[in-house]
């Protein structure tokens, strides 16, 4: 304690004085007050490691503590709270300190979606919650899950609860429930589709999001996507497609997947080039769906009409091949060994033999009539002229039936040689 005076004295010497007692003191230190986390809808214990005896108040103007004492207990809290807390261990307390007490909730949250791991009509309930490290999943109050995330094959037209129980570290929780109807979805717009043959196609329906598709044929389900890819179409591929934007999946719409008609297929005629009798051949090209037309010999494009005459000018075996495309830029070939002759003893083969079945896939039949000599050699040869067989038969006359197998030779092509002594005849047939 201090006593202060003053005196003042006036111009005349006149004096006077004054004298006032003064108390100077310590204020308690602030106190220290580690800010507490509590979950919701639970109190907080607040306290000083620096004092035994603290004021709380409400704001920072208020003079009326709501607590004085060593621990303080709030009610139970349901938002972020503040107080001012003094150290009250001294005649003089300490400035107010601000105390934020801070909820450690978590923030629960999901959402629903079409689960695509699975063909069956499932739902996959994805997590968006944050400040949890731990999770349980229940359906009308059976525990489904504890994953981030939770799957759950539904049933149509059945109310379902979904409840997300979120917990943090702290081991506070909070809950979300949400009730779903799962009705049937909206039905996809697909179109059918022709594709080049070998090629595959992407379906990609419109009106909605992620589809079932099935096959049309079987019932089994192949893929739940936002589109499927059809590989290598050969044949017509018919689906069934639905939406499954619901969950549920709608009325199927069937949808067919199918090769254009285009195969490359020519004609030559004469099928053999006499140069002696004539120095020109005519190609037909008998392609379905075909638009365009490419020939080409030995590699190199020489017209590009339906049926052209080409001239040949030499003998030899010519590589004849016909590239054909549709209006979809779809294309096809095909390549024949082509036989051109000087000279040679070939005569008219319709009339000596005749070939059946034709196609045939196991065996041939050559019916000879009226053959001239007692022995026969037959030989076949594929499209590249290649000799692939070769057979001789003696003791004929006659009329005769010679059976020869091709059941080991790849589908294509072929061309068969009749020969006796100077006199050859030739005719085609196709293994299949």
């Amino acid at each position: 304690t201090y006593r202060v005076s003053l005196t003042t004295t006036s111009q005349g010497g006149c004096t006077a004085s004054s004298s006032q007692t003064v108390l100077v003191a310590m204020r308690a230190p602030m106190p220290i007050v580690n800010t507490p986390l509590v979950c919701a809808n639970a109190p907080a214990v607040i306290q000083a490691s620096n004092a035994t005896n603290i004021r709380v108040y409400t704001d920072s103007v208020s003079t009326v503590p709501v607590f004085e004492g060593g621990a303080f207990t709030t009610g139970e809290l349901v938002t972020d709270t503040s107080f001012y807390v003094t150290n009250a261990d001294s005649l003089f307390e300490s400035k107010p300190l601000l105390v934020q007490v801070m909820l450690n909730q978590p923030t629960v949250a999901f959402s629903i979606a079409p689960d695509t791991t699975v063909l069956e009509p499932a739902a996959i309930f994805v997590n968006e919650s944050s400040n949890a490290s731990s999770y349980e999943w229940y359906a009308n109050d059976v525990l489904i899950g504890e994953d981030i995330n939770s799957s759950l094959v539904v049933s149509d037209g059945l109310e379902t609860n979904i409840k997300l129980v979120a917990t943090n570290e702290q081991g506070c929780s909070a809950i979300l429930e949400k009730s779903f109807t799962f009705s049937a979805s909206q039905a996809p717009v697909v179109t059918d589709m022709a594709v080049c043959p070998g090629e595959s196609y992407r379906i990609a329906p419109g009106n909605g999001q992620i589809f079932l598709f099935t096959d049309a044929q079987t019932g089994e389900p192949l893929h739940k996507g936002q589109s499927y890819e059809v590989p290598t179409v050969t044949d017509t591929v018919r689906l069934l497609v639905s939406g499954v934007d619901n969950i549920t999946p709608s009325t199927p719409v069937e949808v067919e997947v199918y090769p254009f008609d285009l195969s490359a297929e020519f004609e030559i005629d004469p099928s053999v080039l006499i140069l002696k009798n004539q120095k020109t051949a005519t190609l037909t090209s008998l392609s379905a769906g075909a638009k365009s037309w490419q020939w080409m010999i030995n590699g190199e494009l020489i017209d590009i009409s339906q049926q052209p005459i080409l001239a040949f000018d030499s003998a030899g075996i010519y590589d004849i091949s016909l590239i054909v495309a549709n209006e979809a830029g779809c294309a096809d070939s095909l390549s024949i060994a082509y036989e051109v002759l000087e000279v040679t003893g070939l005569d008219d083969a319709r009339d000596m033999f005749t070939i059946f079945p034709n196609p045939a896939s196991q065996s041939i039949t050559i019916q000879v009539t009226q053959w001239p000599t007692n022995h026969a050699t037959i030989t076949i040869f594929n499209l590249a002229g290649q000799e692939v067989v070769k057979r001789t038969w003696g003791g004929l006359a006659g009329d005769q039936l010679l059976e020869v197998n091709i059941g080991f030779l790849p589908e294509g092509v072929y061309t068969t040689r009749l020969s006796s002594g100077s006199h050859t005849w030739q005719q085609r047939f196709i293994k299949r």
